[in-house]
């Protein structure tokens, strides 16, 4: 749960993510330059609560200062940075490899623990699909495999949440034009999508294949403008947060405050 507390006078937040307008506190405006961003519509006393919301979409994030497949190693569940030594009990070490990484009993990816890797974002998003197809770690990507387990994230909201996943992919800003014009961000996007090729395309080499792919609604042969439309909203959207774990969240109404 995120809570958002009013700090400056010259802040402002929205309610429940939708077009509704919280009359109190905002506005929703739009300009050709920075899309549809939040203006307060008048002073708002210090400490007032924003907004107290679960996030639509959380996980990982990628250190932004790496462009190697030299990286740490985070939870997929906790986000938590995993290093070898931790951990002691015999319960908690529990499949763990050579390296003293504990590695999910089902999928066999890098997770805190045995409990970690029962947790729902985990378990119940890509653990499903890695253990179901058999991919192994590393993806052919490290840097940036996180932001590619977020797309998968988001990529299963299809099934789960329909309504949420046309909003999150219509309304908010992604700013492709201007990012396939940067070699950077063309780089950057071409190895999350090799990574989701990854995880996706190889659908395509198992007898279950289009099963699996109505299954779970993946996009089997997927539009590239759409995933890469994602991958703009992963890069301009998130809130991250730096602390003893390395966060990227996605929130209804903190989306728009983003900007």
């Amino acid at each position: 749960m995120t809570t958002y507390f009013m700090d400056s006078a010259s802040s402002s937040g929205i309610e429940d993510g939708d077009d509704e307008i919280n009359s109190l506190y905002f506005e929703i405006r739009s300009s050709s330059d920075f899309g549809r961003y939040l203006v307060a519509k008048e002073d708002i006393d210090e400490k007032t609560l924003l907004i107290s919301e679960k996030p639509i979409v959380y996980g990982p994030t990628d250190d932004k200062e790496l462009t190697t497949d030299t990286v740490f190693i985070f939870c997929l569940a906790c986000c938590k940075q995993i290093f070898p030594s931790e951990g002691d009990s015999d319960e908690a070490n529990r499949g763990t490899n050579e390296n003293n990484i504990y590695n999910c009993s089902r999928c066999g990816w890098p997770v805190c623990d045995n409990l970690c890797e029962r947790t729902p974002i985990h378990s119940e998003n890509e653990c499903k699909i890695f253990s179901h197809l058999h991919i192994p770690y590393p993806p052919p990507h490290k840097w940036l495999m996180y932001k590619s387990v977020i797309l998968l994230r988001l990529l299963l909201l299809i099934k789960r949440e329909p309504a949420l996943w046309q909003d999150f992919l219509e309304k908010l800003e992604h700013h492709t034009d201007t990012r396939k014009n940067k070699a950077n961000c063309v780089r950057a996007d071409e190895i999350v999508l090799e990574n989701l090729q990854y995880f996706i395309q190889s659908l395509k080499e198992k007898e279950v294949s289009r099963k699996i792919a109505r299954k779970y609604r993946l996009p089997y042969s997927q539009d590239r403008d759409v995933l890469q439309r994602l991958i703009g909203i992963l890069n301009d959207c998130p809130l991250y947060v730096q602390n003893s774990k390395s966060l990227c969240t996605f929130l209804c109404s903190e989306l728009l405050m983003e900007y």
